[in-house]
């Protein structure tokens, strides 16, 4: 643990951090829970990440994706393959890990408290 406070750790999962490092290789573009995409773009500086805390950066047309595809929305499937994503990175008990873990293509690479890594197969 870093030491840093209980809330501030949360939404610093490095064991989801360490998973993804495991499973993709660098420049792997990924699809990470909002509350934890700046510290996936700290700790894994060659994967990018299709949002994160700065939210006025990125177009309305990116967060309406983004909005669709965590919650597991009608064409999160075609999101995911238009921006390339080639990992997920959720916390505990979102909805579109359901949908991943019954999904052919993707695989769980790990699930635990912090929440959970699937990859592209």
């Amino acid at each position: 643990m870093t030491g840093a406070p209980k809330r501030l750790a949360a939404d610093a999962p490095e064991v989801l951090v360490s998973a993804t490092r495991r499973a993709l290789p660098t420049g792997s573009r990924l699809l990470v829970f909002q509350p934890f995409a700046s510290w996936f773009e700290y700790s894994l500086a060659g994967y990018p990440v299709m949002v994160d805390s700065r939210i006025e950066l990125f177009p309305a047309e990116i967060w309406r994706d983004y909005d669709t595809a965590i919650v597991a929305g009608d064409g999160w499937q075609a999101i995911l393959d238009r921006h390339e994503i080639a990992g997920v990175i959720l916390p505990p008990g979102a909805v579109l890990a359901r949908e991943l873990r019954e999904d052919p293509a993707w695989s769980l690479e790990t699930d635990g408290p912090a929440g959970s890594v699937y990859v592209r197969r």
